[in-house]
Order: C-alpha cells, then sequence, then structure tokens
C-alpha cells in the first residue's frame, strides 16, 4: 500500500454552478501557486451541467480555460462534474490534448461514455447511492471494472459511506472486502498518475 494521508490533499477548480461568482484570473494567479503544493490533488470539481441555471456558453468558457489551464501546467488529475454534457466535455478535452487521469464525480453517463473516455483518457467514475437506486440506474453502471470506481456519499444526505460499500458490493457480486481493497488501490493508482 502507498504510504499516504487521505485528509492532506485538497483539489482546485470552479464548478459550474459557481462560474458567475468566480474571478477567473483570481483563481488563475491562485492555482499557479496552488498546483505545486505538495498537497494538491487535482483540478476540480470543474465541468458542464446542462441542468444548472448557469448559462451553458459560460459553462463550455470556464471549461475550456480550464483545460486549457490543465495542459498549461501539466496537472495530472481533474475532477469532473458533468451532467447531460458528456459530448461537450469529450469534444473539449480532446481538443485542448489534456493527457492527465480524468474522474467524474458523481457519474451519471453509462457504460458506453466510460468506454469513449477510458479509450482515449485514463479514466475513473465515483459514484453514489443514486446509481444504486434501481435497476435502470444500476444498469447503466453495472461494467464499468471495479478498478476504475471510486464511491461517494455526496448524492444523499444521512448516507453513511458503509452503505454505498455494502449495497454496490452486492450490486457487482463483489466481496466487500476485496471491493475496499480494490478501492484503495485505485486510490493509490490516481495517486501516481
Amino acid at each position: 500500500m502507498s504510504k499516504f494521508h487521505t485528509t492532506d490533499y485538497f483539489c482546485w477548480g470552479i464548478h459550474p454552478w459557481n462560474i458567475e461568482e468566480a474571478n477567473f484570473k483570481k483563481w488563475e494567479k491562485q492555482l499557479g501557486r496552488l498546483h505545486q503544493d505538495r498537497h494538491f490533488f487535482a483540478m476540480g470539481e470543474l465541468g458542464i451541467d446542462k441542468v444548472c441555471k448557469v448559462p451553458l456558453e459560460k459553462q463550455i468558457i470556464s471549461f475550456e480555460n480550464q483545460i486549457n489551464l490543465a495542459v498549461k501546467l501539466n496537472i495530472k488529475r481533474i475532477i469532473i462534474h458533468c451532467v447531460k454534457a458528456f459530448d461537450e466535455v469529450y469534444k473539449i478535452i480532446s481538443e485542448q490534448k489534456y493527457q492527465g487521469t480524468i474522474c467524474f464525480h458523481q457519474f451519471s453517463g453509462n457504460g458506453r461514455v466510460f468506454n469513449q473516455f477510458n479509450t482515449k483518457f485514463k479514466t475513473y467514475i465515483s459514484i453514489g447511492m443514486l446509481n444504486l437506486k434501481n435497476e435502470k440506474s444500476i444498469k447503466k453502471i453495472q461494467n464499468i471494472p471495479s478498478h476504475r470506481v471510486f464511491l461517494e456519499t455526496d448524492d444523499k444526505k444521512g448516507v453513511c459511506i458503509r452503505n454505498v460499500y455494502s449495497k454496490y458490493a452486492k450490486t457487482i457480486a463483489i466481496d466487500e472486502e476485496k471491493l475496499k481493497i480494490d478501492i484503495w488501490n485505485n486510490f493509490a493508482e490516481l495517486m501516481e498518475s
């Protein structure tokens, strides 16, 4: 197992919901300093959300600018918030020639979307109880290999991470202890990317 303390790391990005309040120039200057900190984990959350109130054009410009900076600063990991915008996200990341690792927070895509990204980029997804709520949502993620998955509790208040592990392990028919080891190894691998 790798030697690191998970509580010591941070991400830095402009979430699509907060674009209108963000000062990009100030954020860019801060990122220029912060990305060199040994505790910097990833740029993120950044992305495109077609359901939020922020105009799509503003979100696209912000996302393009942030990906451009990730390329310029050689940032190895990005955490993406993506709602109904996988085509746009894929196009922008590809056109900007991003070379690092991608992790989708609260993944809302399916196996086809995952494979599209994972073919070109090293891709991870993070899922929670919403992904495990019914047969339709389970079907979307069940063929994504556990060595590319993280689990989270952001999507539902009051949910214990142990319950997410238990439900996901049952869903994909894997021993819960093996799943814990797989996810720890995912994190260790992600830290080395």
